[in-house]
């Protein structure tokens, strides 16, 4: 903040002045410093706490080998599993795992390069029946992994599901929002070609 002894406005409609010494303008700046330096501390805290969250994510899911902080393919089927279960203890939370098709390889054909007979397409189905008020609810939808290999899209909704998850009934934005929406989220839409990403190379390929 600036050492300002006196701002002043005049126009039409306006006529006032504000006149501030030196104290407290000091005053106004020990404010500042004190709101800065709480909202550091408060943006540290969350820090740590979102590291713990992901070291956590991580550790009970399996990841791609050389890239850690992402869920491998199967790895993200085992976690859409495993939120399914975990909504199962929170009240008036309610998710399915659907099947709502093949992939390519599942349907037309064989890659010898590839070892996998390919897959189902799945969907997680996510909304609240915590609303004592019946209405229509809004349609989200949400697909990501159609590029096999921009892995950070499917890495970052299953991480954002699972804090909607973890703040339903606790966070009130949380609790409202899903409350009103019906939330669709293809993760992996393309498995076979994730699949194909997360294969090692040959020797002497990169």
């Amino acid at each position: 903040l600036k050492d300002i002894r006196s701002i002043a406005a005049n126009d039409d409609d306006y006529d006032y002045s504000i006149e501030l010494d030196a104290v407290e303008t000091r005053k106004l700046q020990e404010r500042h410093k004190m709101y800065v330096s709480l909202k550091e501390e408060d943006t540290n805290r969350n820090l740590e706490n979102n590291k713990d969250n992901i070291i956590r994510q991580t550790n009970d899911f399996s990841t791609i080998p050389s890239f850690p902080c992402y869920k491998s393919l199967e790895g993200t089927f085992d976690w859409m599993e495993s939120m399914v279960k975990r909504s199962e203890s929170i009240p008036n939370l309610r998710m399915e795992l659907i099947d709502i098709g093949d992939s390519y390889l599942k349907t037309q054909r064989q890659r010898p390069d590839i070892d996998t007979e390919g897959y189902d397409i799945m969907a997680l189905k996510i909304t609240g029946d915590g609303s004592p008020q019946q209405t229509t609810k809004g349609i989200v939808f949400i697909m990501t992994g159609l590029h096999a290999r921009e892995l950070a899209p499917t890495e970052l909704a299953t991480r954002w599901i699972e804090s909607l998850i973890d703040g339903y009934g606790i966070d009130g934005d949380i609790t409202s929002l899903l409350d009103h929406i019906e939330l669709h989220a293809v993760i992996q839409a393309n498995p076979d070609g994730r699949r194909l990403v997360e294969m090692p190379y040959p020797e002497g390929q990169a």
